[in-house]
């Protein structure tokens, strides 16, 4: 495992857009020294709806090649979002103390998490410049993220909302590999090709609750890009193919 030592946060590769990412290193230093570190395990319960909001939660991952990620889910099951190494995670409850954890956290990788209370997290923004622009920032792009995403339920089949959301994946949360698909699986096909794959394992009610999509519809969808060559599977991660045939659908991974 490549376990962070001194002098890491400077190369540590933290995901683009992350709140981490997007902070000094000197500010980055001073988060991570806050609170008390802990390890997680996959399908560990981060934070669970209805608790007290009284800590902001900092995921990092303990590989520098596998990224932490965490699936926030509403009171119903519902998957809302996904969050990976670098992100925080109850920020917002830090600005309302008084509040209550409006979804359930859920570690889906092995993970450090940072755990803070939330005054602290506030006093960090107060005293680091890049802090509450940083902040702003990343609920900026969450907010576009949703926005987006009900744009999508509008106006386009769930082919285009499944295909955009996958590419969208294998950009944030991909790490590059090669493949010989078969229209299926990613290993027996005669053509090599390059690919990325996608790092948190989805299954297809998950990914129609963040398309807005039924169970049988995905499947469908899913089944359509396999025979196109556009995606494969391997260990039910979802590898994303560079094909043309994404233009098909607006896109080009």
């Amino acid at each position: 495992m490549n376990t962070p030592r001194g002098g890491w946060l400077e190369n540590w590769p933290w995901p683009e857009r992350t709140f981490m990412e997007r902070l000094s290193p000197a500010s980055r230093r001073d988060l991570l020294s806050l609170g008390k570190q802990q390890p997680f395990q996959a399908g560990e319960v981060l934070s669970p709806y209805g608790d007290p909001a009284s800590s902001v939660y900092l995921l990092r991952s303990r590989d520098s090649k596998v990224s932490a990620c965490a699936k926030i889910t509403g009171a119903d099951g519902k998957l809302l979002a996904i969050r990976v190494s670098g992100d925080v995670i109850g920020e917002i409850a830090a600005l309302e103390p008084s509040s209550r954890r409006s979804a359930t956290v859920t570690i889906c990788t092995a993970a450090t998490v940072h755990r803070m209370p939330g005054t602290e997290f506030l006093r960090f923004l107060d005293q680091h410049p890049d802090g509450w622009q940083t902040l702003c920032r990343t609920i900026a792009d969450r907010l576009a993220w949703a926005d987006q995403r009900r744009l999508d339920f509008n106006d386009c089949p769930v082919s285009v909302r499944l295909a955009r959301l996958l590419v969208e994946f294998a950009e944030s949360y991909g790490r590059r590999t090669t493949v010989r698909p078969n229209g299926n699986g990613c290993e027996d096909g005669e053509a090599e090709a390059a690919g990325w794959e996608i790092t948190i394992r989805l299954n297809y009610e998950e990914l129609g609750n963040l398309v807005g999509a039924k169970v049988d519809a995905i499947g469908l969808a899913m089944r359509e890009m396999r025979e196109k060559g556009l995606v494969c599977l391997r260990n039910r991660h979802i590898v994303v193919i560079d094909n043309k045939g994404w233009e098909n659908y607006g896109l080009q991974p």
